[in-house]
């Protein structure tokens, strides 16, 4: 958690675009980003860790039985059930 440190967010306001920008910085990047570009990058980054809680839940109750094979199988068909689902969100 020592990363999230170097981690800055922010907002400004674009005097070109007359719109909200999300700033942020992080190491040697620094980028900014539209509202709705935000939303969805924030949207990515929750449905992935949701994913790993998912996919770690999975695995170790599939590891404690002796089923690893089994536990793969439902992970990828989870997977490709949420790459399924998910364009529906980046839809404008």
């Amino acid at each position: 958690m020592d990363s999230l440190k170097n981690v800055h967010i922010g907002t400004i306001y674009g005097a070109h675009t007359k719109q909200g920008i999300i700033t942020f910085k992080y190491g040697s990047v620094d980028t900014q980003w539209s509202i709705l570009e935000a939303k969805k990058l924030a949207y990515m980054i929750l449905e992935a860790a949701t994913a790993a809680e998912t996919d770690a839940a999975i695995f170790q109750f599939f590891e404690k039985s002796g089923g690893l094979e089994l536990a793969v199988q439902l992970m990828q068909a989870m997977r490709d059930h949420r790459n399924k689902n998910d364009p529906r969100f980046f839809e404008s």
